[in-house]
């Protein structure tokens, strides 16, 4: 079941995923993939594991990020409309980066570093301030 807002696990920083620990990852991909449907990236949080993970749609495929660190953002700002599973029916005006170059790792344990752009860099901001605790109805 997803976790909605005003739920407190939602609003709290993730802590890291210590790299040797598989099972953080084990119970949130049991808990998440039956989400997968409903959107397009999901948080630890949401699933009431408040650690530094989520999965996000990349084109067709889902993929696993733990422990991610935005390293640099840049290109222009951009005014887009976001909802959330946590905050059902609602949209909100968010502005994002349309590059990101991140770090992290993914589900085979490979530290990656990649770079986003557009709806992927969108996605990533995204689930990535939910690992900050901040959600998209928040003031910036």
């Amino acid at each position: 079941m997803i976790k909605r807002y005003p739920n407190k696990i939602l609003l709290n920083p993730a802590k890291e995923i210590d790299l040797k620990n598989n099972i953080i990852m084990n119970k949130f991909m049991i808990k998440a993939i039956p989400h997968f449907q409903d959107g397009i990236g999901i948080a630890g949080a949401q699933v009431g594991l408040n650690y530094s993970i989520f999965a996000m749609k990349i084109k067709t495929v889902w993929k696993i990020i733990m422990n991610p660190k935005i390293v640099k953002k840049y290109g222009t700002r951009v005014k887009l409309m976001e909802g959330c599973l946590s905050i059902p029916k609602r949209v909100y005006e968010i502005e994002r980066y349309t590059h990101i170059d991140v770090e992290y790792y993914n589900a085979d344990w490979e530290f990656i570093e990649q770079r986003f752009t557009h709806l992927e860099a969108q996605i990533f901001q995204h689930e990535y301030d939910h690992l900050q605790g901040i959600l998209i109805n928040s003031k910036r």
